[in-house]
């Protein structure tokens, strides 16, 4: 695909910039102020940024940093991060009265470009930030063209994974429908394929709109395509397993945040003993194939 990358940049930049529920923005000064001058730009997405509303939700952060050594105090989160990227956090604040529940992730700048690029392995970025985000804190404009760039990116790797998949000038549903649950099914996800139907019907007006101003690629080797979307599945599944299990040293309540997750978006209910809240490496074994035969993820 390639749209006039000037007007795609200018139409996301104008996107991620629009204005945001206050409570975000102040969670991400309360995420600034934790990781410091390392900070060069947070990205807020998800339910959240859908329904503004944050009662009983877990609200999704990415925080895009300069160096990982000048934002973690320890140097093995640090190595960790480099290695298996992105580390992520469960934080809360209190905000206005109210208990706000958040998952962060920290990535660097240059792992946030490489995993918007074509030549990125994984679908986990271009596959999640082509969808709405906002720039909910950023350095300067540098930054901010940085990452506007970066989800232009995103947008293209997107549409050239995509597009050979579908007949020529399917409709915008057809096209966000059938991308979002092939980047989906690369990764362990409790979510049906409805999700990914839900998810453009949710942001109909977003989709539509960016779907305008794209041009899908000529002369598509479609072979190589569907190759290259089965070996993402694979390394993706995983990759996906690797960050489990590196979660349970980085996110604190990240077992009982899984399950959370896993039973909002699948209804499959997982209570924890305390025996596996404790050693959650020990258990997952156990537990994942426990989950995947009542069909939390696949």
């Amino acid at each position: 695909m390639a749209p006039a990358p000037s007007t795609l940049d200018d139409w996301l930049d104008r996107e991620i910039t629009r204005d945001l529920h206050p409570t975000a923005r102040a969670f991400a000064a309360r995420l600034r102020a934790e990781f410091g001058d390392g900070v060069s730009a947070i990205l807020f997405y998800g339910s959240c940024l859908r329904d503004p509303d944050f009662a009983g939700k877990i609200a999704d952060f990415y925080v895009l940093v300069d160096d990982y050594r000048a934002v973690h105090s320890s140097t093995i989160m640090a190595v960790l991060n480099r290695l298996f990227p992105p580390n992520v956090y469960f934080r809360t604040a209190e905000i206005d009265g109210q208990n706000v529940q958040a998952k962060v992730a920290v990535l660097s700048m240059q792992a946030f470009e490489a995993g918007a690029a074509p030549s990125a392995r994984l679908a986990s970025i271009w596959g999640r930030f082509c969808q709405p985000c906002r720039l909910v804190d950023v350095r300067d404009d540098a930054a901010r063209r940085r990452v506007a760039g970066a989800i232009a990116e995103a947008v293209q790797t997107f549409t050239a994974r995509t597009a050979p998949l579908l007949p020529p000038d399917c409709p915008s549903e057809t096209f966000w429908t059938r991308g979002l649950l092939e980047s989906y099914r690369t990764e362990l996800r409790a979510e049906r394929a409805e999700r990914a139907r839900t998810i453009y019907a949710d942001n109909r007006v977003y989709f539509d709109a960016l779907h305008a101003q794209l041009r899908m690629p000529a002369d598509t080797n479609r072979l190589r395509v569907r190759a290259g979307w089965f070996f993402r599945r694979v390394l993706g599944k995983a990759y996906s397993v690797v960050r489990l299990i590196k979660a349970a040293f980085t996110f604190d309540g990240g077992a009982d945040y899984i399950c959370w997750k896993i039973a909002r978006h699948s209804g499959v209910q997982v209570t924890l003993s305390p025996w596996q809240r404790r050693h959650p490496i020990l258990a997952s074994t156990v537990l994942f194939w426990d989950l995947y035969r009542k069909g939390a993820f696949r």
